[in-house]
């Protein structure tokens, strides 16, 4: 779990004229007068899913598109339903709620609602989203026919992807309202009944406030809390008895981080292995990983940008490009020769700067190594020996 620990500010509007205007704040509130409702913030999302802040939640996954809102189901209403054209799930749970009493059971209800769809086959889960509320859109003949066109699975490998994440509990679940703040960390307290599911679950809270003059509104989404799976627990059954055993994983799961190692072991089994054993094997440098689009391997310069030591594509390719954004080329081009003699392969000059690994005029690839990773922790100590006594020197 994660939590923003940032305090929360009041927005300025700077005129041309460089004077600052403190934005209005409006308070949302469950008053029935009031037009800054749950049904408010419920439409708000449904119209501006863009408003989530999903990709600093799951930078690995694909933009999400709004489905429908207000989805029956045996044991409530879903309030909002999100999709990628990957097959990625996110429910919404919206609520005003002011006492930790309220926050504790609406996170309960979100998390009920979520472990019941886990619970559908496609087309139970299909069937039930298409009773929800989809205006202003018509309603589709289909969940995929919901989607924008573009970026999208075909419609059987989109079919088998949902299913493959409700089989697993994969997806995201966002708590979004406001009066979350206090005690956001807490609320994540408790979680591990749901630990046989893989979903993310985030508080957000909405900040919303009023521009002056020409009228609207400035959403300001903040994510004041997260789960990250740092454990998995497995269950030994050798030897005929069943032994419970917690795991430290090297990389903490999210749905991104997820989505990376099934695409990467699809393509090369046994790559997550290698790969996790290779993270450990560095640790003690200082290297850590950082799951984005792709697996980075950084290091923590002291008082510096973290250097990239190399990053693996889910498609399998190594690169090493991305490192002489921080440090003098001279000690970046020995490094990544370093490395290439490590792995038995060539130096490749980048048009834009840079060197990366080449392999017979193409880029390292991964499963061509996986066998001799725990070879690229000499170049790493190496090139962070060199880093440090060049800092030293300039004082």
């Amino acid at each position: 779990m994660a939590a923003d620990s940032q305090l929360s500010a009041t927005p300025v509007l700077v005129g041309p004229d460089g004077m600052g205007q403190l934005l209005e704040r409006v308070p949302l509130t469950q008053e029935a007068k009031s037009a800054f409702d749950e049904a408010w913030l419920q439409r708000l999302v449904h119209e501006n899913p863009a408003c989530l802040p999903i990709p600093e939640l799951e930078p690995g996954l694909d933009v999400f598109a709004a489905v429908c809102r207000e989805i029956p189901t045996p044991r409530g209403y879903i309030d909002n339903l999100l999709l990628t054209g990957a097959g990625d799930i996110a429910v919404v749970e919206t609520k005003l709620f002011r006492n930790p009493e309220a926050r504790r059971k609406v996170l309960a209800q979100a998390l009920d609602y979520a472990t019941g769809l886990f619970a559908m086959s496609y087309g139970e889960f299909e069937q039930t989203a298409l009773k929800g509320i989809f205006a202003p859109s018509a309603k589709p003949a289909s969940l995929y026919e919901a989607l924008p066109e573009g970026d999208k699975l075909p419609e059987a490998a989109f079919v088998d992807a949902v299913s493959n994440n409700l089989r697993r509990g994969n997806a995201l679940v966002l708590v979004v309202g406001d009066g979350i703040r206090s005690e956001a960390e807490g609320l994540l307290d408790g979680l591990q009944t749901h630990a046989r599911f893989g979903f993310t679950l985030a508080l957000i809270e909405v900040g919303v406030f009023r521009m002056p003059n020409a009228g609207g509104y400035l959403i300001r989404p903040r994510t004041l809390a997260k789960t990250a799976i740092v454990q998995r627990t497995i269950v030994d059954v050798t030897g005929g008895s069943a032994a419970v055993k917690e795991v430290r994983l090297a990389v903490p799961e999210t749905l991104s981080v997820q989505a990376y190692w099934q695409a990467l072991d699809t393509k090369i089994p046994g790559a997550q292995a290698a790969l996790e054993a290779l993270i450990r094997a560095a640790e003690p440098l200082g290297v850590y990983p950082e799951s984005l689009k792709s697996l980075n391997l950084k290091w923590s310069r002291p008082g510096a940008r973290p250097v990239n030591l190399g990053y693996i594509f889910k498609y399998t390719s190594i690169w090493t490009d991305a490192t002489i954004a921080t440090v003098p080329r001279e000690l970046v081009h020995a490094y990544v020769g370093d490395v290439a003699r490590a792995f038995g392969c060539d130096v490749r000059s980048l048009p834009r700067g840079g060197w990366t690994l080449d392999k017979e005029g193409r880029p390292l690839r991964l499963e061509a190594v996986l066998d001799r990773l725990g070879a690229w922790v000499g170049p790493m100590q190496r090139f962070i020996t060199a880093i440090t006594q060049h800092d030293a020197q300039a004082g």
